[in-house]
């Protein structure tokens, strides 16, 4: 997985909290230099990478095939009931189609398909954005 996080890419890798030479120091993955969408969304940066090979973004993440091209994007898991708007191309896309704002859902069934989605899109060399 250390060769997943130092992939070259022509976005920028920055990071608010970082130790050493810019790395960030993630629970059970050790050290890594946090990798960045470019741009902010209305809530700041559209997604990073949370730990190696898997980032975290909203919606304008979800769409912006050049910076998913750039950073080396292969599987898209969307949480949301939200068709894409722009082509997904090669990417592969899990949906789970769940509701915004309700907190009656059981999302503890979602987690095997889920981890095996990511654990799949990982030992393929891919990276996921969720």
């Amino acid at each position: 997985e250390a060769g997943l996080a130092n992939k070259p890419t022509s976005v920028q890798a920055r990071s608010g909290k970082s130790g050493p030479e810019g790395e960030d120091e993630a629970p059970a993955f050790g050290r890594f230099r946090r990798r960045f969408f470019p741009g902010k969304d209305r809530r700041g940066t559209a997604a990073q990478e949370v730990v190696p090979g898997i980032f975290l973004g909203g919606a304008s993440a979800s769409e912006d095939r050049e910076a998913q091209r750039a950073l080396g994007i292969t599987h898209i898991l969307n949480a949301t009931n939200h068709r894409p708007r722009a082509p997904i191309g090669d990417i592969k896309m899990l949906m789970l189609h769940l509701r915004d704002a309700d907190g009656e859902q059981d999302l503890t069934r979602h987690f095997p398909p889920c981890i095996h989605f990511m654990d799949e899109a990982l030992t393929e060399g891919g990276l996921v954005l969720v």
